[in-house]
């Protein structure tokens, strides 16, 4: 259970870190620095929602039935 709460997390720092360094090379190559705040924003704006939303679901609620 815990393991995969986990491999989210690290899932999701992963794709993070990888959109705002892919940001940070789009605005230093298009000489556009807003890219890289938009980036930054855009992959936070849709990250922690996903974040909340996947940690909620039933797959990592724990099990208080017992037998």
């Amino acid at each position: 259970m815990i393991l995969r709460g986990m491999q989210l997390f690290w899932q999701y720092y992963v794709c993070y870190s990888c959109v705002v360094i892919i940001g940070y090379f789009a605005a230093d190559w298009l000489a556009i620095p807003r890219i890289e705040k938009l980036s930054m924003y855009g992959a936070l704006i849709i990250g922690i929602p996903y974040l909340l939303i996947r940690t909620n679901s039933d797959k990592f609620k724990k099990d208080t039935q017992k037998n």
